[in-house]
């Protein structure tokens, strides 16, 4: 055993100084080029890769299929990472003398094949470093080493935001900052992000409009109406960097720029002789400052690491020029409002209370609670966690990593439980405002559900959605963990807030199915598009068995980065649900009926099959009324789940209606023959033309009976069990034993009714 550690210890350093020579010699190479010619080499080297691989392809069928334009292998990994690892070598190395009569065409070439050498050393590396991480942190558990592992992979991941929500979630969180920016560089939020969109366009299709252009030009040329300057500019655009000089895309002030460029050379900290120093996978200067400076001009060549990181790169830059700006507590408040304001998108006419107090023992002991959402039935107690996520890699500091996740998830969580305690410890509990006034007193008595939930303003939703399997965390609730771009994705996801919570629901129940493991926020979703009910998957798993499902985002990824662009005829990946039951939930979204959420999990519920099959009764029931001029009813039986069963009256203008003490009696005599624990009356009305108009539910158990009605109920189960079994009867001339019993209890007939005295 300790020989086969030394080995490992020998080629992770034998591995590791391969790669430290990769990197000096690579850097070498760079420095010998012409920076800006470089840099477009590397800029439309990867661009191509990035065009072909997003577009939408049609097959031999005439179907199409697409994809997400993510790197699926070490080449394209390569070719994406070169163009923001130039640009920090540049940031940080001084520039070598020019030599003459060098190619540079073919020192380009070898610049990204020893690039591409070098992350393939890299990959190789993760495998012998994980392999002897027991001799280089012997104080880490198992899975904490495994967790290190696992987090240094997802590490640098680029395109962490969907381009439709990267204006809306700058936008939104800078807003609160209008002042600094407007005394700093007398410019307004709406200038940052009306520039950050004009860069985002010119980096990603820019390119193929200048192309464009330039066949306009043609055009122009033939028929002796070109414009020169015109055709100069377009030209430098097509061909050239005119796209990336970032004053003439984006018109900011100067000084703006300069505060987030870096001049070549004036990093100090990517090549600082420690370990690790100049490699690609740990904190690049890129995402510190994302423009970089070559002969008095700011340029941008990376679309990633721009967007990524120019959120937290504004903010560095504030913090570095007014040290006294209190960035922090602003940066609070817009994470609670844009909070808030997605959970009104989301669940419309919900009631909200922000920035709220609460004493759980005396008027000195006051805690805080971030955000509380009411929805009919439904509680949501929100912690926002607004502070950034550290940037270092997680293999050069793994405390500060675990440290961040017990700050931006743990803690939320506890604050979340802690707030959900106070509030069930009485039946009515107060919460105030800063200043201790009364802002409302929260009625535990209206809700059935209370979720808890975490959102972080940085995208850690790799980490979040498995932060329950985590051995460091300490999470006293079920907090379901998300990022901001998590919710901005289920509000325009979902158009239904009843099916939204029927989706939180089953996001909840697999929260701790030690059976499932997540690896993105939206394997839920694709999960819940295929499967509705996704957390009965565990059923089907063997014991000792950990499920991934990491395909299941790849449909709704690929929907989400298609959205921006609006040509595109997209059809929305949902679930096929019956016109009805559409008409239904949205009748009870309009409609403030009590317990609408609980009934509609009810019906969301069921199967596809078995939701077209109770609409296909109700439609079928509606022509036997017309033929008979009188009601008939529906009914099920408890279902499996323990769900309860429920007697379903249809009603027609033109038919009379039954009584409700008849409908009432039918249902609980249904319950009691049934021995059920709770059935639903539901009243379901139609026009004349058979065109949905409203729905009436009432949710019956035990309970319900009085004293004075138990006989006469019973006698009404006995009375149509009877004719059930009787009808059976005459139609199959005999019931078997083992079939099931006529009378619509769901038990076989020998041991339903074939053993009751009337029989």
């Amino acid at each position: 055993m300790e020989e086969a550690s030394t080995d490992l210890n020998k080629e992770y350093l034998l591995i590791k100084n391969e790669i430290d020579r990769n990197i000096v010699d690579i850097r070498t190479k760079i420095l010998q080029c012409n920076s800006l010619q470089l840099l477009h080499y590397a800029f439309t080297q990867r661009n191509s890769i990035s065009i072909l691989s997003s577009m939408t392809w049609e097959k031999d069928n005439g179907s199409t299929f697409s994809s997400i334009g993510d790197a699926e292998d070490l080449d394209d990994i390569a070719i994406q990472r070169l163009p923001e690892y130039i640009q920090s070598v540049l940031a940080s190395s001084t520039p070598l003398p020019s030599i003459s009569n060098i190619n540079y065409e073919s020192l380009f070439q070898e610049i990204s094949s020893d690039f591409y050498h070098i992350m393939e050393l890299i990959f190789r590396f993760y495998y012998i470093w994980s392999m002897n991480l027991e001799n280089l942190n012997p104080d880490l558990t198992f899975d904490e080493r495994k967790f290190l592992v696992e987090t240094q992979l997802l590490y640098l991941v680029r395109g962490k935001r969907h381009q439709i929500h990267e204006i809306e979630y700058l936008k939104e969180l800078l807003l609160p900052h209008e002042d600094i920016f407007q005394i700093l560089f007398k410019m307004s939020v709406d200038d940052i992000t009306e520039g950050i969109k004009n860069l985002e366009y010119s980096l990603s299709q820019g390119g193929i409009e200048s192309f464009k252009e330039i066949m306009d030009i043609f055009e122009k040329r033939e028929e002796g109406t070109e414009n020169k300057d015109y055709s100069s500019k377009v030209a430098d655009n097509a061909f050239g960097v005119g796209l990336k000089n970032v004053a003439n895309v984006t018109h900011w002030p100067i000084k703006f720029i300069e505060a987030l460029s870096w001049n070549i050379g004036e990093d100090k900290s990517f090549f600082d002789n420690k370990d690790f120093s100049g490699w690609p996978i740990i904190d690049l200067p890129t995402s510190k400052r994302p423009f970089i400076t070559i002969d008095d001009v700011s340029y941008c060549f990376d679309y990633y690491s721009l967007l990524d990181n120019f959120y937290r790169a504004l903010q560095k830059m504030i913090r570095r020029i007014d040290k006294n700006y209190n960035w922090s507590d602003n940066q609070q408040i817009a994470s609670e409002n844009m909070v808030e304001k997605m959970f009104q998108n989301i669940l419309p006419n919900c009631t909200t209370f922000k920035s709220n107090y609460y004493y759980p023992n005396n008027q000195k002991d006051y805690a805080e609670n971030d955000l509380l959402v009411l929805y009919d039935d439904t509680l949501f107690i929100v912690e926002v966690k607004a502070g950034s996520f550290v940037y270092t890699a997680p293999m050069l500091d793994y405390n500060a990593h675990v440290n961040s996740y017990q700050a931006l998830i743990e803690k939320a969580d506890q604050q979340c439980s802690r707030f959900k305690k106070y509030l069930m410890k009485n039946s009515s509990s107060l919460i105030y405002d800063s200043h201790k006034n009364i802002k409302s007193s929260i009625n535990m008595n209206n809700f059935s559900k209370i979720y808890t939930i975490t959102v972080t303003m940085d995208n850690i939703n790799s980490i979040a959605t498995k932060a329950e399997k985590m051995s460091f965390l300490n999470l006293e609730g079920e907090s379901v963990s998300l990022a901001i771009d998590d919710l901005m994705i289920y509000r325009d996801y979902f158009n239904s807030p009843l099916k939204f919570l029927h989706f939180l629901k089953e996001r909840v129940l697999v929260t701790k199915e030690p059976k499932f493991q997540f690896n993105d926020e939206m394997e839920h979703l694709g999960l819940y598009k295929n499967h509705n009910c996704y957390h009965l998957i565990a059923n089907d798993i063997p014991d000792d068995t950990v499920a991934t499902f990491n395909q299941y985002r790849i449909e709704i990824d690929n929907y989400f980065s298609q959205l921006y662009h609006k040509s595109l005829n997209l059809l929305k990946p949902e679930q096929s649900i019956s016109d009805l039951i559409n008409q239904i939930l949205t009748y009870l979204e309009k409609n403030e009926i009590r317990n609408r959420s609980e009934f509609a999990n009810y019906l969301l519920d069921l199967s596809t099959t078995a939701k077209e099959e109770f609409c296909t009764r109700i439609y079928a029931l509606i022509e036997k009324q017309k033929k008979l001029k009188r009601e008939l009813l529906l009914k099920s039986n408890e279902r499996t789940d323990g769900a309860p069963g429920y007697t379903c009256f249809v009603h027609q203008k033109s038919i009379p209606l039954t009584l409700y003490k008849d409908r009432r009696d039918s249902t609980l005599a249904s319950l009691v023959w049934n021995e059920e624990h709770r059935r639903y009356l539901i009243d379901i009305f139609f026009n004349e033309d058979k065109i949905f108009e409203k729905i009436e539910f009432i949710k019956f158990n035990k309970n319900s009976i009085l004293d004075d009605e138990l006989c006469g109920l019973k006698k009404i189960g006995e009375d149509s069990a009877r004719r059930l079994v009787q009808r059976a009867k005459q139609i199959n001339k005999s019931v078997g034993r083992n079939d099931l019993c006529p009378c619509g209890t769901g038990k076989k007939f020998k041991n339903c009714c074939l053993k009751r005295k009337f029989i």
